[in-house]
C-alpha cells in the first residue's frame, strides 16, 4: 500500500454513531489529524476507534509508517 505515500495527504473518512468525521495523514511527516466539526470530548469507544485508525495506517505502511511518526492523533 505505499503508493499511498504518493499523494500528500490520504483522507480516511468514518461514520460511527450517526456521526461522520475524518482522518487524514500527511505522508510526508506522517502525522495524522482528526477532522470532526463536532468535536467533542471522546468517550472510551470513540478512543479506541482513534487507536485502531493509528494501527491500521501502522498496518498499511509498515515500517515506513512506524520511522517517521510518533503515533499521536491531532485533533482539528
Amino acid at each position: 500500500m505505499t503508493e499511498m505515500l504518493q499523494y500528500d495527504l490520504v483522507f480516511a473518512p468514518v461514520i460511527f454513531n450517526n456521526h461522520w468525521f475524518c482522518y487524514v495523514l500527511e505522508t510526508k511527516t506522517m502525522n495524522m489529524h482528526l477532522l470532526d466539526s463536532m468535536l467533542v470530548k471522546h468517550d472510551e469507544e470513540r478512543n479506541r476507534l482513534n487507536v485502531v485508525m493509528v494501527e491500521a495506517f501502522e498496518q498499511l505502511l509498515g515500517d515506513y509508517f512506524l520511522s517517521n511518526n510518533t503515533n499521536t492523533l491531532n485533533s482539528s
